[in-house]
């Protein structure tokens, strides 16, 4: 009895050191992932969020090229994975897949997905995909809204995706679900179907969400122009012997940021006009 007690106690205790090592780990690639995330603050961010197996990682690689992991299997994305998407000539977003939610997701396995989940919890907008073929696709709805409400993100702009709508038995199921989800998307990504619809979409959501701005900018700070194509839309650019006239759109953040750039640059040699 009393070596097997001694051996308990030796496993106990390298288990504890093992998690507090873990712990560690966690918080160090959870800091490394914020100093990440801070150097993406000025682009628009989508994240794919949704239950276990509807499809996010095949509608991420649809979107991106990208080849993320794709398998009908419980938390198959542990991590986060953040790509570049172009929309078009104009509109570039990052777009970040999440681990698949579950019913009742326990606190301590929110805990340790919460570098994943953070992504949400930072993006502009939610992308919520739905297996709409699953018999039990409300109640996997239900869920995810939950587990958003439990990490705070719950307030967050939602574009509900409705996926495999090939796999519908029925058109009348199809008509039904549009009624009842008058403003969501219904799209099949394995098939392609629709999915252009996706991408018209998240351009819709960045333009209304834009204000333009018309600037003035002495010739000698034409450096900053680099930095305001970064962080906005620029419309038209006109040059003159002594200024560079720009009109553009971009968030009211970004606007503010670009503003606060300039005041800065400015304010010892040089005035500034900006209208918007």
């Amino acid at each position: 009895k009393g070596p097997g007690e001694t051996q308990l106690e030796t496993d106990r205790r390298l288990i504890r050191r093992r998690i507090d090592t873990l712990q560690k780990e966690l918080i160090k690639i959870d800091r490394q992932r914020q100093t990440r995330r801070k150097g993406r603050k000025h682009c628009f961010r989508a994240s794919l969020v949704g239950y276990t197996n509807v499809g996010k990682s095949t509608i991420m690689n649809l979107l991106t090229g990208a080849n993320v992991l794709v398998e009908d299997q419980l938390f198959a994305t542990l991590d986060s994975t953040v790509r570049k998407v172009r929309l078009d000539n104009k509109h570039n977003i990052l777009l970040s897949d999440t681990v698949g939610f579950i019913r009742k997701l326990p606190h301590h396995l929110i805990e340790s997905f919460k570098s994943t989940l953070d992504e949400a919890v930072g993006a502009d907008l939610l992308i919520h995909v739905i297996d709409v073929s699953h018999p039990s696709f409300s109640e996997q709805l239900n869920a995810v809204n939950q587990v958003l409400e439990e990490i705070g993100a719950k307030d967050k702009p939602v574009l509900m995706v409705f996926n495999k709508i090939d796999q519908l038995e029925e058109k009348t199921q199809l008509v039904a679900l549009k009624r009842q989800y008058p403003n969501s998307l219904f799209i099949s990504a394995t098939r392609r179907i629709r999915t252009e619809q996706l991408e018209q979409a998240l351009v819709h959501f960045m333009e209304k969400n834009l204000v333009e701005t018309t600037l003035e900018i002495p010739m000698q700070h034409t450096w900053l122009l680099g930095k305001i194509y970064d962080r906005s839309i620029v419309e038209t650019e006109e040059y003159t012997d002594t200024h560079v006239n720009l009109r553009f759109r971009s968030n009211i953040p970004d606007r503010e940021i670009i503003l606060q750039l300039l005041e800065k640059a400015l304010r010892q040699n040089g005035k500034y006009r900006f209208e918007g």
